[in-house]
This record gives structure tokens, sequence and C-alpha cells, in this order.
């Protein structure tokens, strides 16, 4: 998704125009755009949500996008390993060369907190959610009524369970995604991966 963000809050031909990648930016990453291009009222305002899934989920469905997407940069050196692997291979690259971080990190303002006015919502709620994740987004009630209750499109879905199968035995998998997911775990989830939110 790209967003081009106009100059001093005005349309013209002449308005400097910035088109920027914001497929994973974190939330301070936005803010310092919104700030650049003299939008920070237009920031501050913002209604901000975030959906979250929870950690074991991510590294699942994240092995297996590698794994199965030839033209990702690092397909070939996943596909060779086994999902066991891959969590502890997670160890040394997690962030910048995995491509994968916390939740936690992409949310959290410049206190290390997620702000207070940040709705958070588990992925695993988006069907239950929708009407109120269409309000978030400005659509009026007659806008929603007429949208219905399709739901969200899913994309990417992966197989969760036979992953599991392949760290649990003595749970040195699960220990590991924990750990490195500890802020979510902290902030999000209980350690059984069930949502907790303020």
């Amino acid at each position: 998704m790209n967003h081009v963000l106009k100059e001093a809050g005005k349309w013209s031909p002449k308005a400097q125009k910035m088109t920027i990648n914001t497929t994973h930016l974190t939330y301070l990453e936005t803010k310092h755009i919104y700030q650049m291009a003299g939008q920070t009222d237009r920031f501050e305002a913002a209604k901000k949500f975030a959906l979250v899934r929870s950690p074991v989920n991510r590294v699942c469905s994240f092995y297996e996008y590698i794994a199965s997407n030839k033209a990702h940069q690092l397909h070939e050196k996943v596909a060779e390993m086994s999902f066991a692997e891959f969590v502890v291979w997670l160890i040394d690259h997690m962030g910048d060369q995995s491509g994968i971080t916390t939740c936690f990190d992409h949310l959290t303002n410049e206190n290390d907190e997620v702000p207070s006015d940040m709705q958070v919502f588990d992925l695993t709620e988006v069907d239950e959610r929708y009407d109120e994740i269409l309000a978030l987004c400005g659509f009026d009630p007659d806008q929603r009524k007429q949208l219905g209750k399709a739901g969200f499109p899913r994309l990417n879905v992966s197989e969760y369970g036979k992953y599991v199968g392949d760290v649990c035995p003595d749970s040195t998998g699960l220990s590991l995604i924990e750990y490195l997911f500890e802020d979510d775990y902290l902030n999000f989830f209980d350690n059984h991966g069930a949502f907790r939110w303020k």
C-alpha cells in the first residue's frame, strides 16, 4: 500500500508529493512521515488501531510464506529448514535480516508504550469486530450497512497445526517463540496465545 502525502495540507499540481511504501511501517515511522509533511495535527487526530496476531501463528505463517514464495529474498535459505530450525534461526536474525519483529515494536511510541489512543484487536476477532473496525476506518452506519457482514478477505492462510507439532515434542520451539516475542506476550497475549488487551 502506498500513500501520497501532500505538502502543507493542500492539493495542487505543484505540491511536493512523496510516495512511501507503508506495508510495514511502525507507529514511530508513520508519525515521523506525517511530521515531515507538516501533518502532525492530522496524525494526532487520526483514529489508530492495529490487528495483532499470536506469536506462534505469526511465526508459522511467516515460515510458510517464505518457504512457499520463491520470489522472497530468504526463500532458498528457509526452504531448506524445518520449522524447528527456522525458529532457532530467528534467534540470530530477528528484525531487519528476517523481516519479522514483535507487534509491540511496531506499535510503540517514543516512551516505548502502546499509545493510549491506539485500539488493538486480535486478528482472530476481526470478523466478530468487523463493524467496529469499519467504524474506526471512517465508514458511517449507512456505508457499513451497504458493506454488510462480508468480512475481510483471507490472504496467505497457513496451516498452523502442521508446524506446531514440529516444535512441540519437548516444547523447546514454543519456549523459543515465547522468548523471541516476550514483549507481545507481556502486552497482548497470555502464554497460551489467548488475546488480552486492557
